[in-house]
């Protein structure tokens, strides 16, 4: 999907596009902190994950908004897409952590990533686009199309299995752990998945079909 320019007046300009590499020096990653908790990333860790997805191709997309004035990343939202084998192997879309700069809201830039991200979904076939929001985004996922339908069910995932499951995959690779990403990883944000592991949120699930 190409770059989409977007001119709210003459002060300020919006171009709506995929996450680059060059993003985290305007604050992707202080954006998201302002929807979860997001410790610190290095450039060397962002720079592997940005690989990792864009490995997935057109399968998972991250898109951005950047307010070209200050060069700044200001909305931002995701989408993943799961293959299944109902509906004649059909696909579904997962939007995921969309958030919007809290000193730019209300100028519809969260409109504008739903609608990149739903526009993505259609155009390698999904059949339906889900996400999960709060009670207060509501509203807001209505006006985008979306529909209540049902509830999200959800289990907690021990710590202990959590950092069983990383530490095991070194094992499997046989890579060094002093140096792996992943044991890095887990050393730095122990005390960040135990702080997860604590939170609850109800959470409705939003679906928009063709």
């Amino acid at each position: 999907m190409e770059k989409m320019k977007h001119t709210e007046n003459e002060e300020q300009k919006f171009t709506v596009r995929k996450l680059e590499i060059s993003d985290k020096g305007k604050g992707f990653i202080e954006l998201l902190q302002q929807l979860s908790v997001c410790d610190s990333v290095s450039n060397d860790e962002f720079e592997c994950r940005f690989q990792e997805l864009s490995s997935l191709g057109e399968d998972h997309v991250i898109c951005v908004i950047e307010d070209e004035v200050s060069g700044k990343i200001v909305a931002t939202g995701s989408v993943f897409i799961e293959k299944k084998f109902l509906r004649n192997c059909g696909k579904v879309g997962h939007i995921e952590d969309v958030v919007v700069d809290s000193s730019i809201r209300g100028k519809q830039l969260g409109k504008k990533i739903i609608n990149f991200l739903t526009d993505h979904a259609r155009s390698i076939g999904c059949y339906k686009v889900i996400l999960d929001c709060s009670l207060d985004n509501k509203v807001f996922y209505e006006k985008c199309g979306f529909k209540q339908k049902e509830v999200q069910m959800f289990t907690r995932v021990s710590l202990d299995a959590m950092l069983g499951l990383l530490l095991s995959d070194q094992e499997v690779t046989g890579s060094n752990p002093k140096n792996n990403l992943s044991t890095r990883w887990v050393r730095l944000h122990t005390s960040t998945l135990k702080s997860l592991l604590h939170l609850t949120n109800f959470l409705l699930v939003f679906v928009v079909s063709e």
